[in-house]
């Protein structure tokens, strides 16, 4: 016997086509599960970790890192603005995670500080050291 259409409370698709769940919420509607709003909140905390952060720049000090001349400074949040995002020729990461662009620079930066780390390497160099075994 076919079950009637659930309509998923995320994304307001039919319940088999929802990413999240995929399929589960008929089996949560059976159950009796009926408080989609404080799970909706809870589903959209864990895809953008950084709306729940403050607006504030994170306390973290930051260690630049260039793998070309071997060099390592602490600096300024400020001073990170100025690198060019749009050149692709070098690659940035900070423990592993990739960095493209100023927002995933201060969502990475403010996951770190809530983790209680006090400062992370901002590794910059070109992408064939990177993924060429240079590092």
């Amino acid at each position: 016997m076919a079950r009637n259409k659930t309509i998923c409370p995320f994304n307001q698709k039919a319940c088999i086509d929802c990413v999240l769940y995929r399929g589960r919420h008929q089996c949560n509607a059976i159950i009796g599960y009926e408080n989609s709003a404080a799970v909706l909140s809870e589903i959209q905390a864990m895809l953008n970790p950084s709306a729940s952060f403050k607006e504030t720049d994170p306390k973290v000090k930051i260690f630049y890192v260039n793998i070309e001349d071997r060099t390592s400074k602490e600096v300024e949040l400020a001073d990170l603005q100025n690198i060019d995002w749009e050149n692709n020729f070098f690659e940035r990461k900070i423990d592993g995670i990739h960095i493209h662009s100023w927002k995933s620079l201060l969502g990475v930066l403010k996951y770190k500080e809530n983790e209680g780390k006090n400062s992370v390497e901002f590794i910059e160099a070109p992408g064939f050291m990177l993924y060429g075994g240079g590092l």
